[in-house]
């Protein structure tokens, strides 16, 4: 089966395979969205977020197959490739905090009933922040997380924590703006060129922190590399 269509402009496009007659029955589908306009779909959330997301496109390109047999629990695997461009964070006030032009991430098969999330990949262009600090001390990213949100429900713990694995991480380009207001007079200044690649990350319990390939960085005119 195959279904095409434009959801709000941008191409969807849907196809899938079944196998009924083998001992496990396995179903997949390909979910293909060449741009999915993200303020519009988060604006109806149910809950209120700490930021603005002001823009952001998201295009997919994944397979999702479920498989389901007598001898073993029901698996549910998702790989592809996912696409963020021109995304746009700003707080509640307006003033922008991350800006990313383009980021890509390749998701090898990873299991999401048991919460198993693994990454070939994940590269990120030209990511421009902005950290600032006002007179009584408060960063602004700290205040984010008092940010009020809509009551919610409350849930039980989950027995199963996620587990998230990236084989590579790769930022180029990046940019920081950092204003601080706590010395006297204040302090501005901007980091950027900033140029990262890691090893192998993971947030399983034992697995230590990845090694930093590469960095490097131009501050005020001057060439930092480690």
């Amino acid at each position: 089966p195959a279904l095409s269509a434009r959801i709000d402009g941008a191409p969807f496009h849907f196809e899938g395979e079944l196998k009924p007659f083998a001992e496990a029955v396995e179903a997949s589908v390909r979910v293909r969205i060449a741009r999915l306009a993200l303020p519009y779909y988060l604006s109806s959330l149910p809950v209120a977020m700490p930021v603005k997301v002001a823009f952001g496109n998201l295009a997919t390109d994944l397979k999702v197959t479920y498989r389901a047999s007598a001898k073993e629990k029901p698996r549910l695997t998702v790989a592809g490739n996912l696409t963020l461009s021109v995304l746009l964070l700003k707080d509640l006030a307006g003033r922008p905090l991350l800006s990313v032009p383009l980021a890509l991430a390749t998701i090898a098969p990873s299991q999401i009933l048991s919460k198993d999330i693994v990454l070939k990949a994940l590269t990120v262009y030209g990511a421009e922040s902005w950290l600032s600090r006002d007179a009584g001390g408060t960063w602004n990213i700290a205040r984010l997380a008092r940010t009020p949100s809509a009551p919610q429900h409350p849930r039980a713990a989950s027995p199963t924590e996620g587990r998230v694995t990236i084989d590579a991480i790769r930022l180029l380009e990046g940019k920081v703006h950092f204003d601080d207001h706590v010395p006297p007079g204040g302090f501005q200044t901007e980091i950027e060129n900033i140029h990262l690649e890691t090893g192998r990350f993971s947030t399983v319990a034992g697995v230590p922190l990845p090694e930093l390939v590469k960095m490097g960085w131009i501050a005020q005119d001057r060439l930092d590399q480690i």
